[in-house]
C-alpha cells in the first residue's frame, strides 16, 4: 500500500484526559507503523495512512502519540522491548564472577543487535539521519550510548577492583563490543548472511570476553604469564 499524502498540519491536540487507553489498539498503531516505516521511509508516511492500515480514526493516533517522530520511537522501543539493562549488582566478587556477567550482558545485547527487525530499523534510522538529526541522536542516547555507558560502567568497577587494569574503560567497552559484532555483523547488514545462531553468539561473546580480560587482567604472582586464571 503507498502511504497518503494528505498534509498532517492543523492536527487534533493530544487527549490527556478521558478513558483510558487501550493498549491493544495502541499495539496496533505502533505495528502498523512499522511496516509502513520500513517499506517507505519516514517522510512519506501519513498519519492517514497510519490510520487507514491500523483501522483507526487519526484522531485516535493523537491520543496516543504527540507527532510521527513520537510514534516512530514507539516502533523502535518496541523493537528493542526485550533487552533491559542490566540490574545493579553488588560489585564482582572476582574475576570468575566478572566474567559470568560480561558474557551474560554480551549474549543479550547481541542477540537484539542482531534481529531482523532491529537491523531494518538500523538501516531506516541510517537513512533519516540528516533529515531527522535530533531523532536519531535522542535514540542513540536512548540505545546504543546507555548501553556502552553500562559496559564501560562495569569494566571501570573492576578496575577500581584491582581486577583489571582498564586505564581507559570506555576504550575497553568499544573493543570488546566490536569483538561481538565483528565482520560478520557488518555482512548482516548488508544482507549477506543470516543472523548467527544463539549458540554462535554464545560462542563469539565468551571468547571476545576472554580476551579482554586476559589482556587487562593484574598481573599476579604464581601465574602463568603473569595473569589471573579465568573460571
Amino acid at each position: 500500500m503507498e502511504p497518503n499524502a494528505p498534509s498532517d498540519r492543523a492536527e487534533p491536540t493530544p487527549q490527556t484526559r478521558g478513558r483510558p487507553k487501550d493498549p491493544r489498539r495502541q499495539a496496533a498503531i505502533v505495528t502498523a507503523a512499522r511496516g509502513l516505516f520500513l517499506e517507505h521511509g519516514l517522510p512519506p508516511v501519513s498519519m492517514d495512512a497510519i490510520a487507514q492500515a491500523a483501522g483507526v480514526s487519526k484522531r485516535t493516533i493523537y491520543s496516543h502519540f504527540a507527532d510521527k517522530e513520537a510514534l516512530f520511537q514507539a516502533v523502535i522501543a518496541a523493537e528493542a522491548g526485550g533487552f533491559r539493562p542490566a540490574p545493579v549488582l553488588p560489585p564482582p566478587a572476582d574475576l570468575g564472577e566478572l566474567r559470568r556477567r560480561l558474557i551474560e550482558y554480551g549474549a543479550a545485547l547481541m542477540q537484539l543487535l542482531t534481529r531482523p527487525g532491529i537491523l531494518d530499523l538500523g538501516r531506516l534510522l541510517m537513512s533519516e539521519a540528516r533529515r531527522h538529526p535530533e531523532l536519531v541522536a535522542r535514540f542513540y542516547a536512548w540505545g546504543p550510548e546507555a548501553s556502552h555507558r553500562h559496559l564501560s560502567a562495569m569494566l571501570a568497577e573492576a578496575t577500581a577492583l584491582n581486577l583489571l587494569t582498564a586505564e581507559s574503560p570506555d576504550v575497553a567497552a568499544d573493543q570488546l563490543v566490536c569483538m561481538w559484532q565483528g565482520m560478520r555483523h557488518t555482512r548482516q547488514q548488508l544482507g549477506l548472511c543470516p543472523a548467527p545462531s544463539a549458540e554462535e553468539i554464545m560462542l563469539i561473546v565468551t571468547r571476545s570476553v576472554d580476551v579482554i580480560l586476559r589482556a587487562y587482567a593484574c598481573p599476579t604472582k604464581g601465574t602463568r604469564g603473569g595473569r589471573k586464571k579465568l573460571d
